[in-house]
């Protein structure tokens, strides 16, 4: 098999998984060179395994994967932690009370919810994509979904200083 049999359908793909892997490095960097270096190595190493990945159903979800620890670990190399930071808020945003409010609601959910409602929700993906980045299937997601958002309506509406609406 040559180079170029070998790279089939890459480049038909790259624009999408680009992007794909651009989300999770934007929401943790807030940087968007710094992004573009992140996606730019994992869709180095996706090209690398492109025969095995092209055909996979997982291929979104591994690109979140690896675009996601390829991030935490930048930060961890350079020393920053502003994945943990808020971002700015818009005045039709929560305020930063409800914000932190529900930060301490989604440390109360399991790792397998907040993971799930994490990548649903504040990257967006669909419940496919958080399946193939999980490694579980979509009906699991769509479990963790439900109990970790009814949790959090639980844990929102006790509180009484939450006034964050989660749906």
């Amino acid at each position: 098999m040559d180079a170029a049999e070998a790279t089939e359908g890459f480049d038909e793909r790259f624009g999408e998984l680009f992007d794909l892997a651009m989300r999770p490095a934007m929401r943790m960097l807030r940087d968007r060179q710094e992004a573009e270096n992140i996606a730019a190595e994992v869709l180095a190493r996706a090209l690398v395994r492109w025969n095995s990945l092209r055909s996979s159903p997982t291929l979104p979800g591994w690109v979140v994967t690896v675009s996601t620890n390829l991030t935490i670990q930048h930060l961890r190399k350079v020393g920053r932690r502003q994945f943990l930071r808020l971002p700015v808020v818009a005045p039709d945003q929560p305020s930063i009370d409800d914000r932190l409010d529900l930060s301490e609601a989604l440390l109360g959910l399991s790792k397998r919810q907040r993971e799930a409602i994490a990548l649903r929700y504040f990257l967006d993906l669909e419940e496919a994509d958080v399946a193939g980045a999980l490694g579980i299937s979509v009906s699991s997601v769509k479990t963790h979904l439900q109990r970790g958002l009814v949790a959090l309506r639980r844990s929102l509406t006790e509180s009484p200083e939450a006034t964050v609406a989660v749906e």
